[in-house]
């Protein structure tokens, strides 16, 4: 019974369904649901992303001919990084002109001059003598060539050292500043070099050949001529002279490699890219041609190229057919789930259509964000973009949560919409296809939780398999191709973990009960079912032989067998608030309607469907549980109490004319107060359900049961039930009927199948069982 403070409740909730009721039916709100997701959809395509077909990669032989859809220029790398390899094979080293040893030398020969002019004063003799040996051991102590002391005193005879001075200083530096080479200073490859008196400014660097360059022997005796043609060296003083120009002679040419580098980076900068030019039509790649460095570079370009070129109105008319496509694939699929019914499914409701258009949404915007993702990722090659989708997330969601036809229309819908948002990339589409139609068939039966993982992994091995046979096609390298397939799997396989993680979210929000709810539910332990043992014993027998019969008779159609078991524990629920007024647990001989006018006795029996509907409410069972305890007598007759009160009815006119009365004075029965208010069973297990209800009672009164009564029987209960029109509003098609009064008539016969019969113990006393009392419903 309800405690005081449960029935202001359950009248609230009950009240409330009614705007339930409203969003469910409304065409308004199915216009806005499929508008909302028209919208997402176009906005998910128009920011989704090229998957570039065929991937080629260098070495890979292309699958079909590609060809040049605008007239563009692109940069040719490799001829613009072969020009530039050829200027730096061409690019000469460096080398500074050090004057560092020219300077030193010759300030010593400026201060051997100098003290050449204190000698004179000595005159001849040993003092003269003294003199010239410290000027020789002061020029000897630093210079790099050494003098003799004869040597030096034979520089007196020069008449005008000043002028020999200043021509050596200027000629010889001339001749240094042009660079001096060492004899075997330069390889055989090194034939031109670069001398630079300026680090900092490559204006003044000026090429020399290698064989111009002169050695210090070669210059030696060219400058020699031209200190005696301008000064008269006399003959004495010749060889010191000579001696002391060889000291300013020295090779001077050092290579700066730093220098040598900037140099050859400077002259990079002076190579401009090469441009070549394609024109509308042309062949980039030939079908089976190998791919090469030069030919990826010019695709992309040309996709680059493409890109821009229709960026105007090529662009808005490609948007425009894409919103066109989804607009028209959307309403196929609104006309499919409005107007057709699949089998026994009628047409989708609004929940369903909210459910439908979340799940689509989710779907293709997950695929779609891992597609922006793995493209923009320079860890991730473009190839794994059409396997590492996670394309059978939303269809093996769909078959989950709603059923396995609809999974298989949305696996279609889906497949073409990603292929649309990935630019028509056939890869993805078929990928998406195969694999969850494999997902979708290994999901069922749903079992155990574990089915979505197995499921998940079949699907991306499936994958995998169409990425390799894809990939093997195009010849895509082994690593590529295994690096695809190894994405393929564990997308799916992530897809799985999603599903598993989202399925209890959806089943709150959408109030949508799955495979793995209803195994949940069919524990017989809940707390009505308890007190169903406890309080009403005969209806919880009943009720487990009503499931049985239901779960066979599911299995013989194809409905759902684990929702039918788990409505029929439920069905008669409502039996609790009054169990001894139904005669399946009454006690023998005593039955309170005996004392009961029939239209009361019917009042209580009709009762129960209510009570049961308060009773679910109260402990929150999901919603086809309670749309089974409304619907699983539809608007039926309460045949023995109406039978009843006709009786009554007849009698008292019978009394009334015995009596002088008018027989319009006596009341008449309606046979409205003695049916069920409906409303008539919806779905396949409801109406299996009820007819299985109304089976099993009826078989309980049946004396010695045999095949051709049980026939008799079950087809004359659906034959009654088809003419009273409980069965209208059923999506059950006659051979599906007919399945299920086979299966009823099988199952029954199983329960009632005939025994032993085992000879009597002469000392017995026992006696027989005696029969089961008729159904009071």
């Amino acid at each position: 019974m309800f405690r005081q403070n449960d029935k202001p409740r359950v009248r609230r909730t009950l009240e409330g369904r009614w705007l339930r009721d409203f969003l469910g039916r409304s065409s308004v709100v199915r216009w806005i649901i499929v508008l909302v997701t028209l919208s997402g959809l176009i906005g998910l395509a128009l920011t989704g992303s090229r998957v570039d077909t065929p991937d080629l990669t260098i070495g890979q032989i292309s699958p079909r001919k590609i060809v040049v859809r605008v007239n563009f220029s692109y940069p040719d790398q490799v001829a613009t990084d072969s020009a530039r390899n050829q200027l730096l094979a061409k690019s000469p080293n460096v080398y500074g002109v050090n004057l560092t040893t020219f300077k030193r030398q010759l300030e010593q020969i400026r201060h051997l001059f100098d003290g050449m002019q204190g000698l004179k004063a000595y005159g001849k003799g040993k003092g003269m003598d003294r003199a010239a040996q410290r000027l020789t051991d002061a020029w000897n102590k630093d210079a790099d060539l050494p003098l003799s002391v004869a040597e030096v005193q034979s520089l007196l005879v020069i008449k005008d050292r000043k002028a020999l001075f200043d021509a050596l200083s200027s000629l010889g530096l001339e001749i240094a500043e042009n660079g001096i080479m060492g004899e075997d200073q330069f390889s055989s490859s090194e034939t031109v070099i670069a001398c630079n008196l300026n680090p900092a400014d490559f204006s003044q660097l000026r090429k020399v050949k290698v064989g111009q360059i002169p050695t210090a022997r070669q210059v030696l005796p060219k400058l020699m001529d031209e200190l005696n043609a301008q000064c008269g060296i006399p003959r004495a003083s010749a060889r010191t002279v000579e001696r002391l120009v060889s000291c300013l002679l020295v090779p001077n040419l050092q290579m700066d490699s730093s220098l040598s580098g900037k140099y050859r980076q400077h002259q990079l900068k002076s190579v401009e890219t090469i441009f070549q030019t394609a024109a509308r039509g042309d062949v980039l790649i030939e079908q089976g041609e190998r791919v090469t460095q030069a030919m990826v570079a010019i695709l992309k370009a040309h996709d680059a190229e493409v890109k821009r070129h229709f960026s105007g109105e090529w662009y808005f008319r490609e948007r425009l057919g894409t919103a066109a496509l989804i607009i028209i694939l959307v309403g196929v699929t609104v006309l499919i789930l409005v107007f057709q019914q699949t089998g026994r499914r009628r047409a989708a409701s609004n929940l369903e259509f909210s459910l439908l258009a979340t799940i689509i949404l989710l779907h293709l915007g997950l695929c779609n964000a891992v597609t922006h993702l793995i493209q923009a990722s320079s860890f991730f090659s473009p190839s794994l973009a059409s396997a590492a989708i996670p394309s059978c997330f939303g269809p093996m969601l769909v078959a989950v949560l709603i059923h396995r036809r609809r999974a298989h229309l949305i696996t279609f819908v889906s497949s073409f919409l990603l292929g649309i948002i990935t630019r028509f990339d056939f890869a993805v589409m078929l990928t998406s296809l195969i694999s969850s139609v494999v997902g979708i068939h290994f999901l069922s039966p749903l079992r155990r939780r574990a089915r979505i993982y197995e499921a998940g992994l079949l699907a991306g091995l499936t994958a995998a398999l169409v990425n390799g046979v894809y990939g093997f096609m195009g010849d895509i390298p082994v690593v590529t191709m295994g690096f695809q397939c190894l994405a393929a799997v564990a997308a799916a396989f992530v897809s799985s973990l999603l599903i598993s993680a989202l399925l209890p979210l959806f089943e709150a929000i959408f109030k949508v009960t799955t495979d793995l709810r209803w195994l949940e539910m069919s524990d017989l332990n809940h707390p009505l079912l308890r007190r169903m043992v406890l309080e009403a014993p005969g209806t919880y027998h009943h009720s487990l032989i009503v499931a049985t019969l239901v779960e066979r008779a599911c299995e013989a159609i194809g409905a759902n067998p684990l929702q039918g078991r788990v409505c029929s524990y439920f069905h008669d629920v409502g039996k609790l608030k009054n169990p001894e007024y139904f005669c399946e647990n009454q006690a023998e001989g005593r039955n309170p309607h005996d004392d009961m006018a029939p239209n009361m006795s019917a009042l209580i029996i009709i009762a129960h469907v209510k009570d049961g509907v308060d009773f679910s409410i109260q402990h929150h069972l999901v919603r086809p549980v309670i749309e089974t305890i409304q619907q699983h007598h539809g608007t039926s007759q309460v045949a023995y109490f109406y039978k009843l009160a006709k009786r009554h009815e007849e009698d008292a006119k019978l009394g009334s004319q015995i009596l002088q009365m008018k027989v319009d004075d006596v009341p008449k029965v309606e046979e409205e107060m003695y049916r069920y208010p409906g409303p008539k069973a919806s779905s396949p297990e409801i109406c299996i359900i009820s007819l299985a209800d109304a089976v099993e009672g009826a078989s309980r009164s049946m004396q010695k049961p045999t095949p051709q009564r049980i026939e008799s029987l079950v087809e004359g209960i659906i034959a009654d039930r088809l003419r009273d029109g409980q069965l209208d509003e059923c999506p059950l098609t006659m051979p599906e009927l007919k399945a299920v009064t086979e299966s009823f008539i099988t199952t029954l016969l199983n329960m009632h199948h005939t025994r032993i019969s085992y000879p009597k113990d002469e000392d017995s006393n026992s006696q027989p069982a005696p029969p089961a009392a008729d159904e009071a419903s």
